[in-house]
């Protein structure tokens, strides 16, 4: 059976050759080692260049996007799995850089939304540091 019907076996509950494989998300690094080249799969330093390609500009994100989806299908292929997973991302602009690694969404006005960010590459983590929500009280 080729991936697509395999896949689509499943979903019509009629038994495949095997079950389909697929990752939900794959981190740059591991994927990097695996393919012996510099990967767009996932993981925080992923997230991080997304929102720093999305700063940039439209141009600059869609060929990170364009990237991101080649090294995941390469990814793919090269692993067996039958489906593409696609890494999420963080394609919005920020509205201010408060340093190298962290940044703002939204602005922090009274009643709006808001979240600061920070990229730490020794952990290859992005993480919400602070928040509002609208009526979080």
């Amino acid at each position: 059976m080729t991936s697509k019907q395999r896949v689509e076996a499943v979903f019509e509950g009629r038994q495949p050759d095997r079950l389909p494989l697929w990752e939900q998300g794959f981190a740059s690094k591991p994927a990097s080692e695996i393919m012996g080249r510099p990967m767009k799969t996932g993981g925080g330093r992923f997230r991080f260049e997304n929102v720093k390609a999305a700063d940039a500009g439209h141009d600059e994100l869609a060929a990170f996007q364009r990237e991101a989806w080649e090294d995941q299908v390469a990814l793919a292929e090269a692993l067996d799995w039958d489906i593409v997973s696609v890494g999420w991302g963080m394609p919005s602009k920020p509205s201010k850089w408060i340093d190298e690694f962290t940044f703002l969404f939204g602005e922090q006005e009274e009643g709006k939304a808001w979240s600061v960010w920070r990229f730490d590459a020794r952990t290859d983590t992005l993480q919400q540091i602070a928040h509002h929500f609208e009526n979080a009280d």
